[in-house]
Protein backbone atom coordinates (compact mmCIF):
# COMPACT_ATOMS: atom_id res chain seq x y z
CA UNK A 1 0.00 0.00 0.00
CA UNK A 2 1.27 3.49 -0.71
CA UNK A 3 1.46 5.98 1.96
CA UNK A 4 -0.28 8.73 2.51
CA UNK A 5 1.67 11.75 1.13
CA UNK A 6 2.00 9.85 -2.33
CA UNK A 7 -1.80 9.09 -2.72
CA UNK A 8 -2.24 12.59 -1.83
CA UNK A 9 0.44 14.02 -4.54
CA UNK A 10 -1.12 11.40 -7.17
CA UNK A 11 -4.55 12.53 -6.31
CA UNK A 12 -3.54 16.21 -7.03
CA UNK A 13 -1.79 15.39 -9.99
CA UNK A 14 -5.25 14.06 -11.27
CA UNK A 15 -6.90 17.00 -10.12
CA UNK A 16 -4.31 19.39 -11.80
CA UNK A 17 -4.81 17.26 -15.29
CA UNK A 18 -8.57 17.11 -15.03
CA UNK A 19 -8.63 21.53 -14.70
CA UNK A 20 -6.04 21.88 -17.84
CA UNK A 21 -7.49 19.08 -19.78
CA UNK A 22 -4.30 17.39 -20.26
CA UNK A 23 -3.12 13.91 -19.94
CA UNK A 24 -0.50 12.26 -17.41
CA UNK A 25 1.03 8.82 -16.99
CA UNK A 26 -0.61 6.18 -15.85
CA UNK A 27 0.06 5.10 -12.16
CA UNK A 28 1.18 1.71 -12.59
CA UNK A 29 4.16 2.47 -14.66
CA UNK A 30 5.35 4.84 -12.26
CA UNK A 31 4.59 2.62 -9.69
CA UNK A 32 4.56 -0.88 -11.02
CA UNK A 33 2.92 -2.54 -7.81
CA UNK A 34 0.40 0.16 -7.67
CA UNK A 35 -2.93 -2.04 -6.66
CA UNK A 36 -6.67 -1.63 -6.74
CA UNK A 37 -6.32 -0.68 -2.84
CA UNK A 38 -4.14 2.14 -3.81
CA UNK A 39 -5.91 3.28 -6.61
CA UNK A 40 -9.55 3.38 -4.46
CA UNK A 41 -7.35 5.62 -2.04
CA UNK A 42 -6.07 7.68 -4.48
CA UNK A 43 -9.84 8.13 -6.11
CA UNK A 44 -11.17 8.91 -2.36
CA UNK A 45 -8.21 11.57 -2.07
CA UNK A 46 -9.07 13.10 -5.75
CA UNK A 47 -13.27 13.14 -4.50
CA UNK A 48 -11.90 14.62 -0.78
CA UNK A 49 -10.01 17.74 -3.13
CA UNK A 50 -13.42 18.07 -5.55
CA UNK A 51 -15.82 18.17 -2.43
CA UNK A 52 -13.46 20.98 -0.76
CA UNK A 53 -14.29 23.00 -3.47
CA UNK A 54 -18.10 22.69 -3.00
CA UNK A 55 -19.10 19.79 -5.51
CA UNK A 56 -21.47 17.78 -4.52
CA UNK A 57 -21.82 14.07 -4.38
CA UNK A 58 -24.88 13.05 -6.06
CA UNK A 59 -24.81 9.09 -7.00
CA UNK A 60 -22.15 6.53 -7.89
CA UNK A 61 -21.11 4.65 -11.15
CA UNK A 62 -20.92 0.66 -11.24
CA UNK A 63 -19.01 -0.33 -13.71
CA UNK A 64 -17.17 -3.59 -15.59
CA UNK A 65 -20.17 -5.59 -14.31
CA UNK A 66 -19.66 -8.03 -16.56
CA UNK A 67 -17.65 -10.94 -16.56
CA UNK A 68 -16.19 -10.48 -19.82
CA UNK A 69 -14.97 -7.40 -19.24
CA UNK A 70 -13.30 -8.81 -15.87
CA UNK A 71 -11.83 -11.28 -17.02
CA UNK A 72 -10.59 -8.50 -20.30
CA UNK A 73 -9.07 -6.48 -17.17
CA UNK A 74 -8.41 -8.96 -15.03
CA UNK A 75 -10.29 -8.27 -11.86
CA UNK A 76 -13.09 -10.45 -10.39
CA UNK A 77 -15.44 -7.14 -9.20
CA UNK A 78 -16.86 -4.50 -10.67
CA UNK A 79 -15.43 -1.18 -10.53
CA UNK A 80 -16.82 2.08 -8.47
CA UNK A 81 -16.76 6.18 -9.27
CA UNK A 82 -18.05 9.20 -7.86
CA UNK A 83 -21.12 10.87 -9.64
CA UNK A 84 -21.13 14.66 -8.78
CA UNK A 85 -24.23 16.53 -9.32
CA UNK A 86 -22.94 18.98 -11.99
CA UNK A 87 -21.71 16.01 -14.40
CA UNK A 88 -25.52 15.39 -14.77
CA UNK A 89 -27.47 16.80 -18.07
CA UNK A 90 -30.97 16.29 -18.55
CA UNK A 91 -32.61 14.97 -22.51
CA UNK A 92 -31.41 17.01 -24.92
CA UNK A 93 -29.36 19.52 -23.02
CA UNK A 94 -26.23 21.35 -25.15
CA UNK A 95 -23.26 20.33 -23.35
CA UNK A 96 -20.02 21.91 -24.30
CA UNK A 97 -17.88 20.16 -26.20
CA UNK A 98 -14.80 21.94 -24.68
CA UNK A 99 -15.90 20.55 -21.12
CA UNK A 100 -13.77 17.62 -22.31
CA UNK A 101 -10.56 16.66 -23.79
CA UNK A 102 -11.16 13.48 -25.73
CA UNK A 103 -14.47 12.40 -24.56
CA UNK A 104 -16.14 8.79 -25.64
CA UNK A 105 -19.73 7.34 -25.35
CA UNK A 106 -21.23 4.10 -23.69
CA UNK A 107 -25.11 3.32 -23.49
CA UNK A 108 -26.07 2.75 -20.11
CA UNK A 109 -29.15 2.01 -17.81
CA UNK A 110 -29.49 4.45 -15.20
CA UNK A 111 -31.43 3.53 -11.66
CA UNK A 112 -32.53 6.40 -10.04
CA UNK A 113 -33.06 5.47 -6.32
CA UNK A 114 -35.89 6.86 -3.72
CA UNK A 115 -34.12 5.33 -0.60
CA UNK A 116 -30.53 5.28 0.39
CA UNK A 117 -28.22 2.37 0.62
CA UNK A 118 -26.01 1.50 2.61
CA UNK A 119 -24.57 -1.88 3.59
CA UNK A 120 -22.84 -4.38 3.89
CA UNK A 121 -26.43 -6.71 4.51
CA UNK A 122 -27.57 -4.83 1.55
CA UNK A 123 -28.93 -7.66 -0.67
CA UNK A 124 -30.52 -7.10 -4.59
CA UNK A 125 -33.69 -7.38 -3.10
CA UNK A 126 -32.82 -4.32 -1.09
CA UNK A 127 -31.97 -2.40 -4.43
CA UNK A 128 -34.64 -3.26 -6.31
CA UNK A 129 -37.26 -2.03 -3.67
CA UNK A 130 -35.09 0.98 -2.73
CA UNK A 131 -35.52 1.86 -6.87
CA UNK A 132 -37.55 4.62 -7.79
CA UNK A 133 -37.35 4.00 -11.52
CA UNK A 134 -35.14 2.97 -14.49
CA UNK A 135 -34.25 5.17 -17.17
CA UNK A 136 -31.92 5.29 -20.38
CA UNK A 137 -28.98 6.95 -19.74
CA UNK A 138 -25.58 8.15 -22.37
CA UNK A 139 -21.98 8.03 -19.67
CA UNK A 140 -19.42 10.29 -21.21
CA UNK A 141 -16.34 9.30 -20.49
CA UNK A 142 -13.03 11.40 -20.23
CA UNK A 143 -9.62 10.14 -19.16
CA UNK A 144 -7.09 12.15 -17.43
CA UNK A 145 -4.22 9.71 -18.02
CA UNK A 146 -2.58 8.30 -21.20
CA UNK A 147 -5.21 5.35 -22.27
CA UNK A 148 -1.80 3.86 -23.85
CA UNK A 149 1.66 4.83 -23.03
CA UNK A 150 3.37 6.77 -25.56
CA UNK A 151 6.79 5.91 -24.76
CA UNK A 152 5.99 1.91 -24.48
CA UNK A 153 2.31 1.13 -26.35
CA UNK A 154 1.63 -0.86 -23.42
CA UNK A 155 -2.08 0.28 -22.21
CA UNK A 156 -2.87 1.48 -18.96
CA UNK A 157 -4.31 -0.77 -16.40
CA UNK A 158 -8.04 -0.89 -14.45
CA UNK A 159 -6.31 0.33 -11.30
CA UNK A 160 -5.39 3.33 -13.50
CA UNK A 161 -9.12 3.68 -14.59
CA UNK A 162 -10.12 3.24 -10.97
CA UNK A 163 -7.61 5.72 -9.48
CA UNK A 164 -9.02 8.25 -12.28
CA UNK A 165 -12.61 7.82 -10.80
CA UNK A 166 -13.32 5.40 -13.30
CA UNK A 167 -12.98 7.74 -16.13
CA UNK A 168 -16.31 9.26 -15.15
CA UNK A 169 -16.87 12.91 -16.81
CA UNK A 170 -20.78 13.32 -17.40
CA UNK A 171 -24.31 11.28 -18.06
CA UNK A 172 -27.46 12.37 -19.40
CA UNK A 173 -30.77 11.12 -18.41
CA UNK A 174 -33.63 10.55 -20.35
CA UNK A 175 -35.94 8.36 -22.19
CA UNK A 176 -38.83 6.90 -20.83
CA UNK A 177 -38.70 5.85 -16.50
CA UNK A 178 -39.91 2.37 -15.59
CA UNK A 179 -40.39 1.08 -12.44
CA UNK A 180 -37.70 -2.03 -11.89
CA UNK A 181 -40.67 -5.05 -11.73
CA UNK A 182 -42.86 -3.50 -14.73
CA UNK A 183 -40.52 -5.05 -17.16
CA UNK A 184 -37.70 -7.93 -17.52
CA UNK A 185 -34.98 -5.94 -17.31
CA UNK A 186 -32.66 -8.61 -18.23
CA UNK A 187 -34.37 -7.98 -21.98
CA UNK A 188 -33.84 -4.00 -22.34
CA UNK A 189 -31.57 -3.80 -25.34
CA UNK A 190 -29.85 -0.47 -26.80
CA UNK A 191 -28.96 1.00 -30.18
CA UNK A 192 -26.58 3.37 -30.13
CA UNK A 193 -26.56 5.93 -33.30
CA UNK A 194 -23.99 8.86 -34.12
CA UNK A 195 -25.40 10.65 -36.82
CA UNK A 196 -28.60 8.11 -37.62
CA UNK A 197 -25.91 5.22 -37.84
CA UNK A 198 -25.94 2.50 -35.30
CA UNK A 199 -22.20 2.43 -33.58
CA UNK A 200 -23.29 -0.28 -31.09
CA UNK A 201 -25.81 -2.19 -29.15
CA UNK A 202 -25.80 -4.23 -26.39
CA UNK A 203 -28.25 -6.14 -23.93
CA UNK A 204 -28.09 -7.08 -19.80
CA UNK A 205 -27.75 -11.08 -20.48
CA UNK A 206 -24.08 -10.43 -21.94
CA UNK A 207 -23.41 -7.97 -18.87
CA UNK A 208 -25.42 -9.54 -15.61
CA UNK A 209 -28.06 -6.90 -14.67
CA UNK A 210 -27.69 -5.70 -10.89
CA UNK A 211 -25.13 -8.60 -10.14
CA UNK A 212 -25.77 -8.65 -5.72
CA UNK A 213 -22.05 -7.66 -5.87
CA UNK A 214 -22.69 -4.55 -8.05
CA UNK A 215 -24.97 -3.13 -6.17
CA UNK A 216 -24.45 0.08 -4.76
CA UNK A 217 -25.20 -1.43 -1.52
CA UNK A 218 -23.32 -4.45 -1.43
CA UNK A 219 -20.46 -6.19 0.81
CA UNK A 220 -17.91 -4.73 -1.95
CA UNK A 221 -19.65 -1.73 -3.11
CA UNK A 222 -19.72 -0.46 0.55
CA UNK A 223 -15.84 -1.17 1.35
CA UNK A 224 -15.35 0.80 -2.01
CA UNK A 225 -17.69 3.91 -1.76
CA UNK A 226 -19.13 4.63 1.77
CA UNK A 227 -15.48 5.71 3.46
CA UNK A 228 -15.88 9.03 1.53
CA UNK A 229 -19.59 8.84 0.02
CA UNK A 230 -22.94 9.60 1.73
CA UNK A 231 -25.47 6.15 1.05
CA UNK A 232 -26.07 5.90 -2.58
CA UNK A 233 -29.04 7.65 -3.98
CA UNK A 234 -28.59 7.26 -7.71
CA UNK A 235 -25.83 4.89 -9.59
CA UNK A 236 -25.60 3.49 -13.01
CA UNK A 237 -24.40 0.31 -14.91
CA UNK A 238 -22.54 -0.52 -18.04
CA UNK A 239 -24.96 -1.32 -20.70
CA UNK A 240 -22.73 -1.37 -24.50
CA UNK A 241 -20.09 0.97 -25.34
CA UNK A 242 -19.65 3.28 -28.33
CA UNK A 243 -16.50 5.75 -28.58
CA UNK A 244 -18.30 8.98 -30.15
CA UNK A 245 -17.12 12.54 -30.58
CA UNK A 246 -20.51 14.12 -31.72
CA UNK A 247 -23.83 13.69 -31.26
CA UNK A 248 -25.60 10.49 -30.56
CA UNK A 249 -28.88 9.03 -30.05
CA UNK A 250 -30.11 6.41 -28.06
CA UNK A 251 -33.03 3.44 -28.96
CA UNK A 252 -33.74 1.10 -25.50
CA UNK A 253 -36.58 -1.93 -26.65
CA UNK A 254 -37.53 -5.08 -25.41
CA UNK A 255 -36.45 -8.32 -26.95
CA UNK A 256 -39.05 -11.00 -27.06
CA UNK A 257 -40.36 -13.86 -28.86
CA UNK A 258 -42.80 -12.24 -30.98
CA UNK A 259 -40.03 -9.73 -32.64
CA UNK A 260 -36.83 -8.00 -31.73
CA UNK A 261 -38.17 -4.50 -32.83
CA UNK A 262 -41.59 -4.25 -31.26
CA UNK A 263 -42.33 -3.42 -27.39
CA UNK A 264 -43.60 -6.82 -25.10
CA UNK A 265 -47.23 -6.02 -24.52
CA UNK A 266 -48.13 -6.61 -20.73
CA UNK A 267 -49.38 -10.21 -21.45
CA UNK A 268 -45.44 -10.96 -23.15
CA UNK A 269 -44.01 -10.30 -19.93
CA UNK A 270 -46.56 -12.03 -17.59
CA UNK A 271 -45.78 -15.09 -19.43
CA UNK A 272 -42.20 -14.57 -19.95
CA UNK A 273 -42.27 -13.76 -15.57
CA UNK A 274 -44.83 -17.09 -15.36
CA UNK A 275 -42.35 -19.56 -17.56
CA UNK A 276 -39.33 -18.15 -15.10
CA UNK A 277 -40.99 -18.88 -11.79
CA UNK A 278 -42.33 -22.03 -12.95
CA UNK A 279 -39.22 -23.52 -14.34
CA UNK A 280 -40.43 -24.60 -17.80
CA UNK A 281 -37.40 -25.02 -20.10
CA UNK A 282 -37.40 -21.55 -22.57
CA UNK A 283 -33.80 -22.87 -23.87
CA UNK A 284 -32.19 -24.64 -26.76
CA UNK A 285 -28.81 -25.67 -26.52
CA UNK A 286 -27.02 -24.76 -30.09
CA UNK A 287 -24.07 -27.57 -30.99
CA UNK A 288 -22.68 -27.88 -33.95
CA UNK A 289 -19.68 -30.56 -35.87
CA UNK A 290 -16.30 -29.64 -35.79
CA UNK A 291 -15.85 -27.62 -32.70
CA UNK A 292 -16.97 -28.48 -29.01
CA UNK A 293 -15.90 -26.93 -25.86
CA UNK A 294 -13.86 -28.92 -23.76
CA UNK A 295 -16.54 -28.40 -21.06
CA UNK A 296 -19.89 -29.68 -20.70
CA UNK A 297 -21.59 -26.74 -22.28
CA UNK A 298 -23.09 -25.78 -26.09
CA UNK A 299 -21.88 -23.73 -28.96
CA UNK A 300 -24.43 -21.18 -28.12
CA UNK A 301 -28.07 -20.32 -26.98
CA UNK A 302 -31.43 -19.67 -28.03
CA UNK A 303 -34.49 -18.14 -26.12
CA UNK A 304 -37.39 -17.14 -28.51
CA UNK A 305 -35.35 -14.93 -31.35
CA UNK A 306 -32.26 -14.21 -29.04
CA UNK A 307 -29.39 -16.25 -29.76
CA UNK A 308 -26.06 -16.04 -27.77
CA UNK A 309 -22.91 -17.71 -28.25
CA UNK A 310 -20.13 -18.95 -26.06
CA UNK A 311 -16.40 -18.44 -26.61
CA UNK A 312 -15.46 -18.87 -30.52
CA UNK A 313 -11.22 -20.06 -31.08
CA UNK A 314 -9.95 -20.42 -34.54
CA UNK A 315 -9.19 -24.29 -33.98
CA UNK A 316 -9.21 -26.14 -37.52
CA UNK A 317 -12.48 -27.87 -37.60
CA UNK A 318 -11.04 -31.12 -39.25
CA UNK A 319 -7.77 -31.56 -36.92
CA UNK A 320 -9.20 -29.54 -33.55
CA UNK A 321 -5.25 -28.44 -33.99
CA UNK A 322 -4.64 -24.33 -33.23
CA UNK A 323 -3.27 -23.22 -36.23
CA UNK A 324 -0.01 -20.90 -35.47
CA UNK A 325 -0.89 -17.94 -37.37
CA UNK A 326 -3.63 -15.35 -36.96
CA UNK A 327 -4.92 -15.79 -39.93
CA UNK A 328 -5.82 -18.89 -40.27
CA UNK A 329 -7.36 -18.57 -36.84
CA UNK A 330 -9.29 -15.52 -37.99
CA UNK A 331 -10.65 -17.44 -40.79
CA UNK A 332 -11.78 -20.51 -38.61
CA UNK A 333 -13.11 -18.42 -36.14
CA UNK A 334 -15.72 -16.87 -38.93
CA UNK A 335 -16.40 -20.17 -40.28
CA UNK A 336 -17.40 -21.79 -36.42
CA UNK A 337 -19.27 -18.45 -36.27
CA UNK A 338 -21.43 -19.10 -39.12
CA UNK A 339 -21.96 -22.48 -38.78
CA UNK A 340 -23.52 -21.85 -34.93
CA UNK A 341 -25.83 -19.33 -36.07
CA UNK A 342 -27.03 -21.49 -39.05
CA UNK A 343 -27.26 -24.32 -36.52
CA UNK A 344 -29.47 -21.99 -34.60
CA UNK A 345 -32.01 -21.49 -37.60
CA UNK A 346 -30.84 -18.46 -38.78
CA UNK A 347 -27.62 -16.62 -40.84
CA UNK A 348 -24.81 -14.65 -40.43
CA UNK A 349 -27.36 -11.29 -41.49
CA UNK A 350 -28.76 -12.05 -38.12
CA UNK A 351 -25.84 -11.12 -36.14
CA UNK A 352 -26.32 -8.03 -34.61
CA UNK A 353 -23.23 -7.49 -32.21
CA UNK A 354 -20.16 -9.13 -32.12
CA UNK A 355 -17.10 -8.87 -29.48
CA UNK A 356 -13.43 -9.85 -30.74
CA UNK A 357 -10.72 -10.68 -28.04
CA UNK A 358 -7.33 -10.35 -29.29
CA UNK A 359 -3.67 -10.92 -27.92
CA UNK A 360 -2.56 -8.24 -29.72
CA UNK A 361 -5.47 -5.69 -30.00
CA UNK A 362 -3.39 -3.52 -32.46
CA UNK A 363 -2.79 -6.12 -34.81
CA UNK A 364 -6.46 -6.54 -35.98
CA UNK A 365 -6.04 -6.57 -39.87
CA UNK A 366 -6.81 -10.72 -40.12
CA UNK A 367 -10.25 -9.40 -38.12
CA UNK A 368 -11.03 -7.00 -40.65
CA UNK A 369 -10.28 -9.40 -43.64
CA UNK A 370 -12.90 -12.09 -42.86
CA UNK A 371 -15.31 -9.82 -41.15
CA UNK A 372 -15.56 -7.69 -44.64
CA UNK A 373 -15.97 -11.29 -46.19
CA UNK A 374 -18.90 -12.00 -44.65
CA UNK A 375 -20.09 -8.48 -43.88
CA UNK A 376 -19.67 -6.32 -47.31
CA UNK A 377 -22.13 -4.47 -47.08
CA UNK A 378 -21.20 -1.20 -45.22
CA UNK A 379 -25.20 -0.48 -44.61
CA UNK A 380 -25.80 -3.79 -42.80
CA UNK A 381 -23.04 -4.83 -40.68
CA UNK A 382 -23.08 -6.11 -36.70
CA UNK A 383 -21.90 -3.86 -34.18
CA UNK A 384 -18.32 -5.23 -33.11
CA UNK A 385 -16.40 -5.00 -29.99
CA UNK A 386 -12.34 -5.43 -29.84
CA UNK A 387 -10.67 -5.93 -25.96
CA UNK A 388 -6.92 -7.21 -25.57
CA UNK A 389 -6.43 -10.55 -23.44
CA UNK A 390 -3.42 -11.94 -22.66
CA UNK A 391 -4.40 -15.24 -21.13
CA UNK A 392 -6.06 -16.97 -23.79
CA UNK A 393 -5.12 -20.36 -23.74
CA UNK A 394 -3.88 -23.34 -26.51
CA UNK A 395 -2.24 -20.76 -28.61
CA UNK A 396 -4.56 -19.12 -29.39
CA UNK A 397 -4.79 -14.99 -30.73
CA UNK A 398 -7.90 -14.67 -30.87
CA UNK A 399 -11.59 -15.69 -29.50
CA UNK A 400 -15.17 -14.43 -30.41
CA UNK A 401 -18.52 -14.58 -29.00
CA UNK A 402 -21.65 -12.80 -30.75
CA UNK A 403 -25.05 -12.02 -30.30
CA UNK A 404 -27.81 -12.58 -33.08
CA UNK A 405 -32.09 -11.79 -33.27
CA UNK A 406 -33.95 -13.93 -35.66
CA UNK A 407 -36.72 -12.81 -36.71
Amino acid sequence: MLDVATIERLATRLDEAERTKSLIPMFTKEYPDFSIEDAYAVQRAWTRLQLGRGRVIKGHKIGLTSKAMQNAVGISEPDYGVLFADMFYADATPIPFDRFHAPRIEVELAFVLKAPLRGPDCTIFDVLNATDYVTPALEILETRMHRVDPETGKARKVMDTISDNAANAALVLGGRPIRPMDADLRWIGALLFRNGEVEETGLPPACSIIPPTASPGSPIASRRMTSISPPARSCWRDRSRGPSTSAAATRFMPITARSARCRASSSEVTTIRERTMTGQARRKSIHIGGFKHVNPIPNACRIGNLVMSGVILGRDPATNAMPESLDAQCANMFAHMKATVEAAGGTTDDIIKMTVWLKDRGNRGPVNVEWLKMFPDEHSRPARHALPMDNMDGGALVQCDFIAVID
